[in-house]
């Protein structure tokens, strides 16, 4: 998960929930300049922070952790946002205005179809070495 601030660069910072409210994982500035990002299981693999965040090389790889199956609910903000603990609770008291704040999601699993594929190759590929 990571955010950006267009054209203005708004300083953003974004908190992850579970379905009950228990926060997850929040974070402020460790994206590209004063953006945020988020970085769970494998990791994209991307260059989605500065070459000092993420691990210390920029690359999402899994930094926050693994997620389990489930639902999710995201907050993104202007700093200074508050995430707390449980009960899906954020508060903003940033004084910035105006903007516009983009939330892209990266998925570095490969879809269920995709899967089937592969494992239909795995198949043709044994079965022609007999």
């Amino acid at each position: 998960l990571t955010t950006s601030g267009g054209l203005t660069d708004i300083d953003t910072e974004i908190g992850l929930y579970d379905s009950l409210g228990n926060l997850v994982a929040n974070d402020d500035d460790n994206g590209i300049g004063l953006t945020s990002t988020l970085s769970f299981g494998a990791g994209s693999g991307l260059m989605l922070g500065d070459e000092f965040n993420l691990g210390g090389n920029g690359l999402a790889e899994g930094e926050n952790g693994d997620l389990g199956m489930g639902m999710y609910f995201v907050a993104v903000g202007e700093f200074n946002v508050n995430f707390g603990p449980t009960g899906f609770d954020v508060v903003s008291d940033g004084t910035d205005i105006g903007g516009n704040i983009t939330l892209t999601i990266y998925n570095s699993v490969p879809a269920p179809g995709a899967l089937c594929l592969l494992g239909l190759a795995g198949l043709c590929g044994t079965r022609r070495r007999k």
